[in-house]
């Protein structure tokens, strides 16, 4: 049985009750996870992928949340959308990358968008990465609405 569907540009994912991830559709910016860049007409397990919560695909990117508050990312990272610092900067990751290293706060919202993703904490506060209208940042940055500045996370 499903639990969350999410669909992307050009890729779907699918997560199951047993919090498994499948994906299928196009896989040009390893937006599957699978460990290449092959297209997937039929879903396939994420094999990387364990105790899954949540699941969000963007325009070429996909996060998932772990049990364990812990976020993986994976697929086009040209403007640093899966949240990894410039250091470790690349194009393209086409197997799930942990996303913050560590994080105290809980993680109640994950989402993929065009350039950007977005991690919503269960203080209502918001994290960033990618391309915004905001200056685009490499590494997570929180606005925070009551300040209306910018911290690291």
């Amino acid at each position: 049985m499903f639990k969350q569907i999410s669909i992307g540009s050009r890729h779907t994912l699918y997560l199951t009750n047993n919090r498994e991830v499948y994906a299928f559709g196009f896989n040009d910016q390893g937006q599957l996870g699978l460990g290449d860049y092959i297209d997937r007409m039929i879903p396939t397990l994420i094999p990387t992928l364990h105790n899954i919560v949540q699941i969000s695909a963007g325009k070429n990117h996909s996060l998932a949340l772990t049990q364990d508050n812990i976020i993986y990312a994976w697929g086009n990272n040209e403007f640093s959308q899966l949240g990894i610092s410039a250091t470790e900067h690349m194009y393209l990751r086409n197997i799930p990358t942990q996303m913050v290293k560590s994080c105290s706060m809980l993680v109640i919202e994950i989402i993929a968008e065009n350039n950007h993703s977005i991690v919503i904490m269960n203080d209502i506060s918001k994290y960033f990465c990618g391309l915004l209208k905001i200056p685009s940042v490499n590494i997570l940055t929180l606005v925070n609405s009551r300040t209306e500045g910018q911290s690291k996370l």
